[in-house]
């Protein structure tokens, strides 16, 4: 709204036919600025007379709305005309208004070495504590052989203890040494402390770019995979939600033993071992399990066994399994 205080209706009414008289003889427009000022401005000419057949391909480029010039050279009702290279790069709402993320090609380039390059993500923040207190997931991922490790976290602030513990797992099991460690933008992995392990040790920490959960997709492709064979195992358990802790890491080491087409038909764990994986001792995860009476009462009339649910394989210093 603008407003002319101080001047009469009749000083009005003539400043307002003086303006007519002056667009109309310069053929120009008005233009009412944002502080109340007004301005005169001569349009384009074949904007003004609206000749069809003077138009450039990039001023019906801005009348039909900003429709693209592939689809221009076919619209009937205009006059045929010619588009430049350069035409499309005029527009600058067209980037604003329609921009999307360029399609990303699949790299099927690997790692030659194992543990020469990782791939690790934190799962986001769950609403269900597993039994264990614990809310957050690390995954890691060898980029050579397909090799999967999960670790259940408590904290955020946990992942930078668990991946040096990772780290020297390898060095002391594998004889290799971590080069690599890819991430997303995860604030945990970009403290002060973090990038000091890394360049106490010669590890190179790449990282993808916001938004892009692409740059780091074998390890989400990696999630989907335990997430999907995680909802079937509880599924089929009926168990409730504070075991899904144990469903990741049930999952983690079935998949480990399961052929791969990326490594030839093989399994990462003879992939990293050598030699092919043992299946004799798995079992149904949730099915009905007795265990040994731990009271170890010298009644004997009370039961030996007590029943349990499988909830698992052990860790790789633990004998037994999990109930």
């Amino acid at each position: 709204m603008y407003y002319l205080e101080g001047n009469s209706s009749t000083a009005f009414q003539q400043t307002l036919e003086n303006l007519e008289n002056k667009v109309k003889a310069s053929k120009s427009i008005v233009v009412f600025n944002a502080d109340g000022t007004l301005d005169i401005v001569k349009p384009n000419n074949d904007d003004a007379t609206g000749n069809l057949y003077q138009s450039t391909a990039n001023l019906w480029h801005h009348r039909l709305g900003r429709v693209p010039f592939s689809k221009l050279r076919h619209i009937l009702g205009i006059p045929s005309i010619n588009i430049n290279k350069g035409d499309s790069s005029i527009c600058v709402s067209c980037p604003l208004a329609k921009f999307t993320h360029l399609p990303y090609t699949r790299i099927e380039h690997s790692c030659k070495v194992p543990f020469g390059l990782i791939h690790m993500d934190i799962w986001r923040l769950y609403r269900v504590c597993t039994h264990g207190q614990c809310r957050y997931v690390l995954s890691i991922v060898d980029d050579c052989t397909r090799a999967t490790r999960t670790y259940l976290l408590k904290y955020k602030s946990q992942a930078l203890a668990t991946l040096q513990l990772f780290c020297n797992y390898v060095v002391n099991h594998f004889q290799h040494t971590v080069k690599i460690v890819r991430s997303d933008n995860a604030l945990e992995f970009d403290t002060h402390e973090c990038q000091l392990f890394f360049t106490n040790h010669g590890i190179i920490h790449q990282t993808s770019c916001v938004d892009r959960p692409q740059q780091n997709g074998r390890v989400e492709r990696k999630h989907r995979h335990l997430l999907e064979m995680l909802r079937a195992l509880r599924f089929h358990a009926s168990l409730p939600l504070r075991f899904w802790g144990d469903c990741v890491l049930t999952v983690t080491y079935i998949i480990n033993r399961l052929p791969s087409f990326v490594l030839q038909g093989k399994t990462p764990f003879e992939k990293l071992l050598l030699k092919v994986p043992d299946y004799h001792h798995m079992k149904v995860f949730g099915c009905l399990a007795f265990a040994s009476n731990p009271a170890r009462s010298t009644d004997k009339f009370l039961p030996r066994g007590l029943p349990c649910v499988f909830l698992g394989y052990p860790s790789s210093h633990k004998k037994g399994t999990s109930c």
